[in-house]
């Protein structure tokens, strides 16, 4: 890593760190979320993005992708460290801001029965999040660090990190209505 890869705070006011040069550059260029799109032979790159020199777009986030869930055939809700999470287009390239759970998320699960993605987060919070709207509702505390899932049956479990605590699986079950 070099320059502000990895430490995004590094960049002074009105600046991000474009990840992929790992300089600072300011807020209204075109690889950073908050820039305009740019050329790039006959495509479009989207603010975010950079021309791959071939054509084609490559999207960069201002932070480290922690997380990430199919939430849509096209879309991927995608956690930042830091706890932002974006919708991330995989057609257009381009990244909308959801919401701010304000903690690193361990993990995205989501639940194809209503649509809503289950957030593990380092506080050992579970919290609920509508992937369209941003809303989010608290669901569950994780009695130690590890992961949840999904399961077909209705539930999400909880797993332990083994070598952290050796402790049992445990589920919750899932809302049954819309």
């Amino acid at each position: 890593m070099s320059g502000c890869q990895g430490s995004p705070d590094a960049c002074g006011p009105g600046q991000v760190c474009d990840v992929i040069s790992g300089e600072c550059k300011d807020g209204g260029d075109g690889c950073t979320l908050a820039g305009p799109s740019t050329a790039c032979d006959a495509a479009e790159c989207g603010p975010g993005s950079a021309c791959d020199g071939r054509g084609g777009c490559i999207f960069t986030f201002v932070a480290r992708v922690s997380a990430s869930a199919p939430v849509s055939p096209v879309h991927n809700l995608v956690a930042l460290l830091g706890g932002e999470l974006y919708r991330f287009n995989v057609v257009t390239h381009e990244a909308e801001f959801v919401v701010d759970l304000m903690a690193d998320v361990t993990g995205l699960r989501h639940d194809a029965f209503d649509g809503h993605v289950y957030a593990s987060l380092s506080t050992l919070e579970v919290v609920r999040v509508h992937p369209f709207t941003g809303a989010v509702e608290p669901f569950e505390t994780m009695p130690a660090k590890g992961r949840v899932a999904v399961s077909p049956s209705g539930a999400l479990w909880f797993t332990p990190v083994k070598y952290l605590n050796a402790g049992a699986l445990q589920s919750w079950p899932l809302p049954t209505g819309l």
